[in-house]
């Protein structure tokens, strides 16, 4: 390690890692076939734990908009506010999305959710 180039937030640019391992006094990390290995095994692990919690939260998100869309249907709510064109315009990713799957709730029926 201690190769490549790293991208300084602050100028802009591209800067050589060497440089900075200069700068600070570090020495490059000379790295043997073991240690690659392990590198590549870390990161596999650390993959795997990050991914359960977004699964976990897209888990959340499903639940939360199923809700709503009840809660909507109890309540006999306006349908307009869930128009796509509406969040089209609005450009928000997030807000689109969640628009789509609480329509598509309540125009299926609650009860017809597997």
């Amino acid at each position: 390690m201690g190769e490549g180039r790293i991208y300084d937030k602050k100028e802009e640019k591209f800067i050589n890692s060497q440089a900075i391992f200069l700068e600070k006094g570090y020495e490059p990390l000379i790295l043997e076939e073991n240690d690659l290995i392990g590198l590549i095994s870390g990161s596999k692990a650390v993959l795997a734990q990050s991914l359960e919690p977004l699964a976990r939260a897209d888990n959340v998100m499903k639940n939360a908009n199923l809700i709503y869309a009840i809660s909507f249907e109890a309540l006999v709510g306006n349908h307009s506010p869930f128009f796509h064109k509406i969040h089209e315009i609005r450009n928000h990713k997030g807000q689109i999305q969640c628009a789509k799957e609480i329509s598509q709730f309540i125009t299926d029926g609650v009860n017809n959710i597997e």
